[in-house]
C-alpha cells in the first residue's frame, strides 16, 4: 500500500500536532472572560508586577514572568498606551504557543533515536501520547510556567543524551544551558530533569559520576536559593516528605490518574524487553534505556507522597516519548500492538476528561463584577489588607490593588503595616458552576466578633481587628 507522500514526510506530521495542541491551548484560553484555573489570576499580577516595580510581587523562578513582561513592554511603547488588557492578551497568547514547541526537540529526538527506520503511524502514536494526552492538554492557563518549560525539558534530554553519545562540549554546554534555562522556568520541572541527569551520570559514569553529582546537586541548591529561598528549604525537606500522604493511600488526582495504567503497561513492555525480548538496544541505546526505565519507575512509584506523585505525573509524558519511540524501534508485534492499544486509550481518555470537566476561572464574570463593586467600596486600597480564598487572591490584587493575605501568616505586624484587615468569603452558592474544588479550596473562617463591611449575593467581607487573637494566631 502507497501513502501520500506528506505522510511520509516526519516534519508534517511534527508540525499538525504542534498545530493542534497550539489551537486547543488557545480554545482554553480564550474560553473564558478571565484566565481559567484557580490560579489564572497569579500570572498578570507577577507580570505586571515586574513593569511597574522592576520585580516579581512574589518569590518564583522569573524567566516565564519576565519574557511575558518583556513582550508586553514592547506592545506598549510600540502603541503608545499602556493598558492591563495587553498583559492578559499576551499571557493568554504565550502559553499557548510555548508548549507546541516541544515538538521541535521531539523531532530531534526522534531523528536521533529512531532515524527514518520507524514506520510513520507509529511514530504518530509517540507523538500523540507526548502532545494530546492528559499533561499537555491540562497544563494550560493556570499553569502556564510548568508547561513552558516542558519545551525546555525536552531540550536538555536531547542535547544531554547526545553529549553522552558523541562527549561533545558543545552538546554539554547547551545542555546545561537548557537546564538552567528549565530551572529559571519551573521549579518542578527542574527537579525531574535534574534527578533525570544524576541517573544518567550514575549508569555512565558509575563511580566516578561521585564527584560530579555532588558538585551538581550543591551547584543545584545555590542556584535553587538564589531566585527562590523557599523552595530549597522544600528541596532539603524532600527525604523526609517524599513519601508522606502517599498516592496509593490518599488517591491521587483524577488527572493524573489517566496516564498511570498506559505508564504502567509501558514500563511492563520495557522491561519485557530488556530481560525476554529477542532483539535488545545497542550498548549506549540500552544505557539510555535504563536511564528512562529507572526515571520513570521512580517518579511513578504509588507510595510517593500524593502531592509529588501528582505533580511528577505530569512531567513524566516527555521522557516517556523517547522509551515508546524506543519500544517501537526494537519491539516484537505483540508488545507494540499493547502500546499502541495503552497510548490510544490514554488520548482518549484524556479529551473525554478535558470536555467533561472543563477549565473555568475562580470567579465567574457575575461575581467578579461583584468583585469590582465590593473594591470600589474601598478608601485607600493600598493600604488595606484583604484574606480571600485560594484562587480569589490573585484577582483581588489584580483588579483592586489591595495587599493579600491568609489567616496563617496575619499577626499583630499586620494590623500596624495596614489601615483595613478584611476577610472576604466567596459565598458557595456563587462558585462558578465546573470550579474544582479540592482541599487548597477553602474560605477563611470568619471571627466571633466582626464588623460587616459587604455583603452580596456572591461575597461576604468582614472587617477585623488586633483584639481577635484567636484567629490570627492560628
Amino acid at each position: 500500500m502507497r501513502y501520500p507522500v506528506y505522510l511520509m514526510n516526519k516534519k508534517f506530521y511534527y508540525l499538525l500536532f504542534g498545530l493542534a495542541l497550539l489551537a486547543w491551548r488557545l480554545i482554553i484560553n480564550y474560553s473564558h472572560d478571565l484566565i481559567p484555573g484557580i490560579g489564572g489570576g497569579y500570572y498578570p499580577v507577577q507580570i505586571r508586577a515586574i513593569l511597574e516595580t522592576g520585580k516579581l510581587a512574589f518569590r518564583d523562578m522569573p524567566l516565564y514572568f519576565y519574557l511575558n513582561a518583556l513582550i508586553v513592554k514592547m506592545i506598549w511603547l510600540i502603541s503608545g498606551a499602556e493598558n492591563d488588557q495587553v498583559i492578559l492578551h499576551v499571557t493568554r497568547i504565550l502559553d499557548s504557543m510555548i508548549p507546541p514547541l516541544m515538538v521541535i526537540p521531539f523531532y530531534k529526538l526522534s531523528s536521533r533515536f529512531t532515524g527514518d527506520d520507524l514506520k510513520w503511524y507509529f511514530e504518530i502514536q509517540a507523538l500523540a501520547y507526548a502532545t494530546l494526552s492528559i499533561a499537555p492538554l491540562f497544563m494550560v492557563a493556570e499553569a502556564s510556567k510548568n508547561s513552558s518549560a516542558y519545551p525546555l525539558m525536552a531540550f536538555f534530554l536531547f542535547y544531554m543524551f547526545a553529549f553522552f553519545r558523541e562527549r561533545s562540549s558543545t552538546k554539554a554546554f547547551f545542555a546545561v544551558l537548557f537546564l538552567i534555562l528549565t530551572g529559571l522556568t519551573h521549579f518542578g520541572v527542574f527537579t525531574v530533569s535534574l534527578t533525570i541527569l544524576l541517573i544518567s551520570l550514575s549508569v555512565f559514569y558509575r563511580l566516578r559520576a561521585i564527584p560530579i553529582i555532588v558538585i551538581i546537586v550543591v551547584g543545584s541548591l545555590g542556584f535553587v536559593y538564589l531566585f527562590d529561598p523557599g523552595r530549597l528549604d522544600s528541596m532539603l525537606w524532600v527525604p523526609v516528605t517524599l513519601f508522606r500522604n502517599g498516592m496509593f493511600r490518599y488517591g491521587p488526582e483524577p488527572y493524573s490518574l489517566i496516564t498511570y495504567p498506559a505508564t504502567l503497561i509501558i514500563l511492563s513492555c520495557a522491561l519485557i524487553v530488556i530481560f525476554r525480548g529477542k532483539e535488545k538496544p545497542e550498548r549506549y541505546d540500552r544505557k539510555v534505556f535504563v536511564i528512562l526505565l529507572i526515571s520513570i519507575g521512580f517518579f511513578s512509584l504509588p507510595v510517593l507522597g500524593r502531592e509529588y506523585f501528582n505533580r511528577f505525573s505530569m512531567i513524566l509524558f516527555i521522557p516517556m516519548f523517547i522509551l515508546i519511540l524506543q519500544l517501537f524501534s526494537i519491539s516484537a508485534r505483540a508488545v507494540k500492538r499493547v502500546i499502541v492499544i495503552a497510548i490510544s486509550l490514554t488520548v482518549a481518555s484524556s479529551f473525554i476528561y478535558m470536555i467533561s470537566k472543563p477549565k473555568t476561572p475562580a470567579l465567574s464574570q457575575d461575581a467578579y463584577a461583584d468583585l469590582k463593586k465590593f473594591g470600589d467600596m474601598l478608601e485607600n486600597p493600598h493600604s488595606t489588607l484583604v484574606i480571600p480564598r485560594h484562587g480569589i487572591e490573585w484577582w483581588t490584587t489584580w483588579e483592586l490593588r489591595t495587599k493579600i493575605g491568609g489567616t496563617g501568616s496575619l499577626d499583630q505586624e499586620s494590623f500596624r503595616k495596614y489601615d483595613q484587615v478584611l476577610v472576604l468569603v466567596h459565598k458557595t452558592e456563587s462558585y462558578h458552576k465546573n470550579m474544582p474544588v479540592h482541599l487548597a479550596i477553602k474560605e477563611p473562617e470568619i471571627p466571633g466578633d466582626h464588623t460587616v463591611f459587604y455583603e452580596s449575593d456572591h461575597f461576604l467581607a468582614v472587617e477585623i481587628d488586633s483584639t481577635d487573637l484567636g484567629f490570627y494566631s492560628e
